[in-house]
């Protein structure tokens, strides 16, 4: 497009997720599983999303990226504690789920997903993404979503499959060749930093979105049907018919670097990418 820059010439991203797939994830989320969180907290009503600084976001892949010893990134899913004022929580946060994002170095064992995350790079995914200083806080918001969230969660999940062999996700596991790109895909950085340079298409808002897997894509032990996932919505003024243009980043299975069937976003549970045991200061 006349005035637009781009910084790759790449063809589109595996991590780009279908918009049709990513609404209907999004409307499972808010359509259902929304009101069993509300349940769980009757003086609040649960976000289907949290705005992010895109810009901050960025800047955090880019150096995770950078540095060779990391094997990929884990977000967790959290939820702030409820009382007002308690420390760190952003005001009108209180009670709502929440995301904690690290990145992880590859375990000992010779497994390549998942790992072990950096006790060190711990932040908070909320409009500036603020670095987890205080490690308390961290454990806090983890075992708030551990201890009263997921076990209610898990017993809706199974009302909803009708299988007591369904759960909950704990956290999902991105690959590092899927944020920083491996010479063939721009990857999450890559998509995102084009959207940026597209002068002629600003970027007007960015939006990690609650969702859950659909029934149509359910692969038991990699995208369990109605457990919980992530979709990182990059919003744009216009495309070249002056609609609103939006892009998904999100799940997706692809082949990757020879690991075999993963995608974008891999959730634990079913997968084996919770961090291992001594893995993590929670």
């Amino acid at each position: 497009m006349p005035g637009s820059t781009k910084k790759t010439d790449l063809p589109q991203s595996v991590c780009e997720l279908d918009a049709c797939l990513a609404q209907q994830r999004k409307a499972l989320f808010a359509g259902f599983k929304v009101f069993a969180l509300n349940d769980m907290h009757p003086n609040r009503s649960e976000v289907c999303n949290i705005k992010v600084d895109i810009n901050a976001f960025l800047a955090l892949l880019k150096k995770f990226s950078a540095n060779a010893k990391y094997n990929g990134v884990r977000i967790y899913f959290a939820t702030c504690l409820d009382t007002v004022g308690s420390p760190s929580v952003p005001g009108g946060q209180e009670g709502h789920l929440s995301l904690i994002m690290a990145p992880t170095t590859q375990h000992s064992s010779s497994d390549p997903l998942g790992g072990d995350d950096d006790p060190h790079e711990y932040y908070h995914l909320f409009k500036a993404c603020t670095k987890l200083t205080d490690l308390k806080t961290k454990t806090n918001w983890l075992q708030h979503y551990s201890f009263n969230r997921r076990p209610n969660l898990i017993d809706h999940v199974r009302a909803i499959t009708r299988s007591q062999d369904s759960s909950e996700t704990s956290c999902l596991w991105y690959p590092m060749a899927i944020i920083g790109g491996d010479g063939t895909d721009k990857g999450m950085i890559g998509v995102i930093a084009d959207a940026l340079a597209d002068t002629s298409n600003p970027v007007t808002g960015f939006t990690v979105e609650f969702g859950c897997f659909v029934k149509a894509e359910e692969i038991p032990d990699t995208y369990p049907y109605y457990q919980l996932t992530l979709l990182f919505e990059i919003h744009q003024k216009n495309d070249e018919s002056k609609m609103k243009k939006t892009t998904f980043l999100g799940s997706k299975r692809v082949k990757l670097l020879g690991l075999g069937d993963t995608d974008t976003g891999i959730p634990c549970p079913p997968s084996n990418t919770c961090p291992p045991p001594g893995g993590t200061l929670n």
